[in-house]
């Protein structure tokens, strides 16, 4: 370390001081009779070489350059400091402001889907309407069964020999027959099956959204749906396991929201069938006057 004051040092004669700058260090060199004395700076080859021979003005000359390069090196650090700060300061400014924090208590609600689904009279008029469409599609193709029954049976009461026209003639049409039938019996099953994704989400779509309500109101922050069936001494073994694996264990009553829920939903779709019956129907004049059209 450099000597903490000049005054210190043996003083035999007057001393010159002389900075000379070499890359990024500085050797500070001073001429006197008591030997040189090395401090490395960077533990490289620069390094300040000090030979004591100070005076009064030698101490004074040491004192102004040594508190030149302080004030550079403060300069520096105050230089390079305010460069690393200010890009930190600037994004923590640009941060967007947090969003309030909800503080509202948690309480779950559980409802049973499968119960709802299956007390809700909308369901079940749609399943009537989708059965009254099946026993349809059934009607129709009992008729084509019979005709290619009643085909199969001409061909054999005929005697018609294979290879005859007359033969010919009666498998074709017998063929076409059984074409039209597999086509309407693949169309039909598609066009069911599309029926019936379309009721249930329909249904599933009242259901959660009537949940969805009753939760905001009452103040639920998760419904959880769930079986509330318990198991007793009627329950079949296969559907005694099956409950046995249920998720919610222990519930109390007050969080069970499947009976309001339900009865909410089918008062709802009692007034909208009430309220779509109850339109007016009124004569149109002019050429439609005949027809009735309701507002």
């Amino acid at each position: 370390m450099f000597p903490a004051k000049l005054a210190d040092l043996p003083r035999p004669y007057d001393s010159e001081t002389r900075i000379g700058l070499k890359r990024t260090c500085f050797t500070l060199t001073g001429f006197g009779g008591f030997g040189t004395k090395r401090w490395s700076t960077t533990g490289q080859r620069s390094e300040i070489e000090w030979i004591t021979r100070p005076t009064e003005i030698g101490a004074s000359d040491w004192q102004r350059s040594a508190e030149t390069v302080k004030n550079i090196v403060i300069a520096l650090v105050a230089a390079l400091a305010a460069g690393t700060i200010t890009p930190a300061l600037a994004q923590e400014t640009a941060k967007p402001a947090a969003a309030p924090k909800d503080n509202t208590a948690h309480r779950v609600g559980l409802v049973d889907m499968a119960e709802v689904f299956q007390g809700y009279k909308k369901f079940e008029d749609l399943r009537t309407e989708l059965s009254a469409e099946i026993e349809k599609s059934d009607a129709e193709a009992k008729l084509m069964v019979e005709k290619m029954q009643k085909m199969q049976t001409e061909i054999q009461e005929l005697k018609l020999a294979p290879g005859t026209p007359q033969y010919d003639q009666a498998e074709k049409s017998l063929l076409d027959a059984k074409g039209e039938f597999e086509a309407f019996r693949a169309a039909t099953q598609r066009k069911l099956a599309r029926r019936e994704s379309e009721m249930f989400k329909v249904i599933y779509a009242d259901t959660t959204s009537m949940v969805k309500k009753y939760a905001e109101y009452a103040k639920y922050t998760v419904v959880i749906r769930f079986d509330r069936k318990d198991i007793d001494e009627n329950t079949a073994p296969a559907e005694a396991v099956q409950r046995m694996n249920k998720q919610v264990v222990y519930f109390r009553a007050d969080d069970d929201i499947t009976d309001v829920v339900l009865s909410t939903l089918n008062k709802q779709y009692e007034g909208s069938a009430a309220a779509g019956a109850a339109k007016p129907i009124r004569q149109t004049s002019g050429a439609a006057a005949g027809k009735p059209t309701a507002n």
